[in-house]
């Protein structure tokens, strides 16, 4: 008993009422497009049965996206709210568009014959009344309930209703913050290398520059092979002083080969590897070097 008696309250109410205006809306926008459908889309299929339910599917989405806008509402989702908003309004067009199509094709103005010319000219656009009527139901929506303000129980129905929006815009404000901080975090770990990867560019950029120091070194070493040398004529050359031949660079020399006739000249004995960490070259460079500063200190001696 109590089922039914909510049952014809439901029924009865502001909402129920909504309801039952915007079906009506609906039912008759697919009883004017269903030639529509029949004639120019499905063609005849199924004996119009595929044409009516095309034409009522088409309606029934504009129901669909109008729950999506009031729920986006309730959640200040402005968003989901004017893609909702788009749905309907496409759904309508679409259905507009056949009803029209239908009305002026379907139009008989000698059945109105005693109305003006102009009335006779507009009677089928009329046909889009019942598709804008969904369109500006989905709008108001939001607006329609139960709240009368003459009963004592409004108030508090008010209260609630409004104190649930309250409730869902924590739980999204919630929801925000955490992905939120997901993001930022996925941000930061796809920013920032981790442990391994630091370790790993390090190493490479370590081999860079040593390969990088023994390319130049090799250069120099070639520039100066290749580089021409003219020998002095002995019988013109004057005594020079030893300070002088001390400050004076010889041509050809590199900073490589500089610091390895350093080296050799405090400790003939020094090992190429060593000569090779104090000069920063490779080890096998360095052999060369110092073969060939023994040889210029033999000659010299000679």
């Amino acid at each position: 008993m109590n089922k039914a008696r909510s049952f014809w309250q439901t029924i009865f109410s502001q909402v129920g009422f909504f309801w039952l205006v915007l079906l009506g809306f609906i039912a008759v926008s697919v009883t004017e497009s269903v030639d529509f459908f029949i004639r120019a889309i499905v063609h005849n299929v199924a004996d119009c049965a595929l044409g009516y339910a095309v034409a009522g599917t088409v309606d029934l989405l504009s129901i669909v996206f109008l729950l999506a806008r009031l729920n986006a509402s309730r959640i200040a989702d402005r968003r989901g709210e004017w893609l909702s908003l788009l749905g309907v309004v496409v759904c309508a067009g679409v259905s507009a568009f056949a009803n029209v199509a239908t009305a002026v094709q379907t139009y008989d103005a000698s059945q109105f014959a005693n109305i003006p010319a102009w009335m006779q000219a507009a009677s089928p656009f009329l046909a889009l009344v019942f598709p804008a009527m969904i369109i500006f139901t989905s709008l108001i929506a939001d607006h329609v309930g139960d709240l009368n303000p003459q009963r004592a129980d409004s108030i508090e129905k008010y209260r609630m209703k409004e104190q649930k929006k309250v409730d869902l815009l924590r739980v999204r404000l919630e929801i925000e913050c955490e992905l939120a901080s997901v993001r930022r975090e996925m941000a930061a770990l796809h920013s920032k290398p981790s442990k391994k990867q630091q370790h790993t560019l390090a190493t490479l950029q370590a081999q860079h520059d040593t390969q990088i120091r023994e390319l130049a070194s090799e250069v120099e070493s070639l520039k100066m092979v290749l580089t021409p040398t003219m020998e002095p004529d002995t019988d013109k050359l004057e005594t020079i002083p030893q300070t002088a031949v001390k400050t004076v660079p010889r041509k050809g020399d590199t900073m490589a080969l500089r610091a390895v006739r350093e080296a050799v000249k405090h400790d003939p004995e020094i090992k190429p590897a060593e000569l090779a960490k104090k000069a920063q070259i490779s080890t096998g460079y360095a052999s060369k070097l110092k073969t060939r500063v023994l040889t210029e200190t033999q000659v010299a001696t000679v």
